[in-house]
């Protein structure tokens, strides 16, 4: 059994690996520029991401943390490679790296992990980064849409922003 388990688990890896193509993309992984603030990119991601169930575990200033259950077929192939019917459900993690300075395009890359925990606590993580490319790339190319469409919509009158500088107040 466990040799069938073993080999069930290489060939879905050898699987995913020779059916991804790197994406077309400086790096040729998930990343993509946007012609906005990164305050509005960040604000961007935590918009699409709570929308789609995401729990959020952290934003910075530089990045975006969040985690998701796993469900169906890919729960389990998930648990079958880093895990074993003891483990728990898997999460998905997603971290969104944000790279910018006022008046410069800011970009973005992505990256995915799953994890499970084993019976006695010990916890199992893979990158799936490669695997989820596509998918991740589209979340990005959505995040670069709302965005973008953010930073040209017209404000309706000035909005107190806190001048981080002196701790005051000052309108925009």
């Amino acid at each position: 059994m466990r040799a069938l388990r073993f080999a069930l688990a290489l060939s879905l890896t050898v699987l995913v690996a020779c059916a991804t193509e790197p994406l077309d993309t400086p790096s040729g992984k998930p990343e993509v520029t946007i012609n906005a603030r990164p305050d509005a990119v960040a604000s961007a991601i935590l918009v699409r991401l709570a929308a789609s169930g995401w729990t959020i575990d952290s934003q910075t200033p530089t990045g975006v943390t969040a985690h998701k259950k796993m469900d169906g077929m890919q729960a389990v192939a998930t648990q079958l490679l880093i895990g074993n019917e003891y483990s728990t459900i898997p999460d998905c993690h997603l971290r969104f790296i944000i790279i910018g300075r006022l008046g410069d395009p800011t970009r973005v890359f992505a990256q995915a992990s799953a994890s499970t925990q084993m019976a006695f606590g010990q916890v199992n993580e893979a990158d799936i980064t490669t695997g989820s490319s596509r998918d991740l790339q589209q979340i990005l190319a959505a995040v670069k849409k709302d965005a973008e469409a953010e930073s040209l919509a017209p404000t309706s009158g000035a909005r107190p922003r806190l001048n981080t500088t002196s701790g005051s107040a000052s309108t925009r």
